[in-house]
């Protein structure tokens, strides 16, 4: 059972790391483009506007699609009264975002947003059926099905985005692509998802998606205020202008964090799911996924922070140059957020969503302290207050998941720490970066190939340094798993 999980969950990470690597090449394409083409100003509105309607989205997601995921026996009742309740759920959402667009766009920015909102109110009704649809390829482990949806939605209205910016329509060219990669996505997704949806509720499947969507959503609603209060407070605090500064580099960078994060979290969810009954497994799971996690989590953050000039320059813009500090606090909190994804993952496949509602409050309280001390030092003091918001919050949920499952704080020390340890190979790099290495683009080259180099060598030449269960199952089963499926194929491997 064990062996099966486990190949359940490589699987899908497999499947899921294709994809996002197909997406990601696209976003990050997409991004250097417009960055060139737009104004601080219009990824500030921009910035303003996604703050807003991501608790509207959160709203209108229900956790219906998560329901259906962890829902142990599915029937076709359990099914379309999950579809149905997401239908009613996203149109009552959307219509409520067109009544409140214009309070709500005085509030936060201005008249500027009150048309776009109502627009992307849209966007919020086809989302409600767009959680389902996924939901129901995840349950299935069709993970790479989901995902080419994504980048064919993603794909197109990228290109006509683009094409919009360069004539000039500035702000609306990003607004347009949201309101056509969701579309698309809602599209593409009937036709893929390999079962119909009708349109009838049974009352007795009410309440178990109600008890586990209701939790679930309350507590997203709240993680989505807090991860967006920053911007939320900015563009009034501060101004439109330095909200695009400081959400420039964020987005960048949470993006493709979140996108990496995602592999692990879509991949293990349905697994964890399956075997959320046996907490020796579970454990087991726990400790094995947040040592691996970690080491990836820590690769990430420093190829972000050692390469943030190069980065910059490339995908930005040399006008952008100045947010290389931003860049790299930021980039610190991809070493903390995949702990906190990883025990999100645990307490909904636990069912532990009360909880999970409860953390999330205590995350609210927490990140708008930090963050209204931070503004008093303007954007940089934003990026420290939403890094030490962030350190706190997952410290917290980690302390009280292993806590439920009866984990040693001891263990998850080790877990994170042996995760993290490599990194001190690194600090000599970060301070040449900042003493000796020029911050030009020849400096940043040779940073980018100091930064290989060591890289390569720890993960490929000198596994133990990275550390000694890497070494022994990291190295060993990805040597294993890659020499199965040559063999399955039918190749003939000679050793």
């Amino acid at each position: 059972m064990a062996q099966s999980n486990t190949l359940k969950v490589m699987k899908g990470v497999s499947s899921q790391t294709l994809v996002t690597i197909g997406i990601g090449i696209v976003e990050i394409v997409y991004f250097s483009i417009m960055s060139r083409l737009l104004t601080r100003e219009d990824f500030g509105l921009f910035a303003a506007l996604t703050a807003i309607t991501s608790i509207f989205f959160s709203i209108s997601d229900a956790g219906i699609g998560s329901a259906l995921i962890q829902r142990k026996e599915m029937t076709e009742e359990f099914k379309n009264t999950a579809f149905t309740l997401s239908v009613v759920v996203s149109g009552f959402v959307a219509l409520l975002l067109l009544i409140l667009s214009g309070p709500i766009a005085n509030a936060i920015v201005g008249e500027t947003l009150h048309y776009p909102l109502m627009l992307m109110a849209t966007t919020i009704f086809f989302n409600g059926m767009i959680s389902v649809n996924f939901g129901w390829l995840r349950r299935n482990l069709h993970f790479l099905k989901a995902g080419a949806i994504q980048l064919i939605a993603f794909l197109i209205s990228s290109l006509i985005a683009i094409i919009m910016a360069i004539e000039g329509y500035g702000f609306y060219a990003i607004l347009f692509k949201v309101v056509a990669s969701s579309l698309l996505t809602l599209i593409i997704s009937f036709f893929f998802v390999g079962t119909k949806f009708r349109i009838g509720i049974t009352r007795q499947h009410i309440k178990p998606i109600v008890h586990f969507g209701g939790w679930l959503t309350a507590s997203v609603i709240i993680h989505s205020i807090s991860s967006q209060i920053d911007r939320l407070l900015m563009s009034r605090l501060l101004s439109v202008e330095a909200l695009g500064a400081y959400n420039r580099p964020k987005e960048f960078i949470l993006q493709i964090g979140t996108r990496i994060n995602g592999i692990f979290d879509t991949a293990l969810f349905p697994v964890l799911s399956s075997i959320q009954d046996n907490l020796e497994s579970l454990r087991n799971a726990f400790n094995r996924s947040q040592y691996f996690m970690n080491i990836c989590s820590m690769a990430l953050a420093l190829a972000f922070i050692c390469n943030a000039g190069l980065m910059i320059r490339i995908f930005f813009g040399e006008q952008w140059i100045d947010l290389k500090p931003i860049f790299q606090i930021i980039a610190l909190t991809l070493i903390f957020n995949i702990n906190g994804r990883l025990g999100d993952c645990y307490l909904r496949s636990l069912g532990l969503v009360q909880q999970q509602f409860n953390l999330r409050v205590f995350e609210l309280i927490v990140d708008i302290i930090c963050i209204l001390i931070g503004f008093r030092f303007g954007i940089m003091g934003v990026a420290i207050g939403f890094l030490i918001g962030n350190i706190i919050l997952i410290c917290t949920k980690t302390i009280y998941l292993a806590w439920k499952m009866n984990i040693s704080i001891r263990d998850i020390v080790n877990n994170v720490l042996g995760g993290w340890a490599y990194g001190f190979y690194f600090l000599p790099l970060i301070i040449a970066q900042y003493s000796i290495i020029p911050e030009t683009w020849s400096g940043d080259i040779l940073s980018a190939i100091l930064f290989t180099i060591l890289m390569v060598s720890l993960f490929l030449i000198w596994p133990k340094l990275i550390g000694h269960q890497y070494e022994k199952e990291g190295v060993n089963r990805l040597h294993s798993f890659i020499l199965t499926k040559i063999q399955k194929s039918g190749h003939v491997i000679k050793l």
